[in-house]
């Protein structure tokens, strides 16, 4: 807890998480679940009443917007790319939003709610990084244990290692 405790933004998603769950998780991927959470939708509903935050996604239920941000996460995390252009952001998103079959999905909508809504992308001037990088690591992770197939993992993994540059269509993962 120490670590997350030296960063202002980590620490306060150990607030946010201890104030829904009243603790703090061991476990690291624990944490970063309920963190995830409390960005979603716990932290409007703990003090601001009947405030709720306007996702411009509203065909995405909250499985699918995880699922979607971590299909992106997996992409860009395993591209080596951590911070990116406006361009760049929605080709992985629209690469993400093709792969799962959400047709009815808007890039630029569902950006707008990764920074506005959940607050998981910053933007600084003409560049869009992650809140903390963490969350790219954990969210790639989940696509990868959650989503792929042994196979499907086992194939990543062997590319990763053998050095070849990662390139994949909307079959592969």
């Amino acid at each position: 807890h120490q670590d997350f405790a030296e960063n202002p933004l980590l620490l306060s998603m150990m607030f946010l998480t201890f104030m829904r769950n009243n603790s703090i998780p061991n476990h690291l991927a624990e944490f970063y679940s309920k963190a995830y959470d409390a960005l979603y939708s716990a932290h409007d509903s703990n003090d601001k009443g009947f405030y709720r935050r306007e996702f411009r996604c509203t065909s995405l239920d909250e499985t699918e917007f995880k699922l979607l941000l971590s299909h992106f996460c997996f992409q860009s995390y395993f591209k080596e790319d951590y911070e990116f252009s406006h361009k760049r952001l929605l080709e992985y998103l629209n690469n993400s939003i093709a792969k799962l079959g959400f047709s009815n999905v808007c890039a630029t909508d569902y950006l707008e709610d990764l920074r506005n809504a959940v607050c998981i992308i910053v933007e600084d001037g003409d560049i869009y990084r992650f809140s903390h990088r963490s969350f790219q690591t954990y969210f790639a992770a989940c696509y990868t244990s959650n989503v792929l197939t042994d196979e499907q993992q086992k194939k990543l993994f062997a590319a990763i290692l053998s050095g070849q540059e990662l390139f994949w269509t909307k079959e592969d993962y």
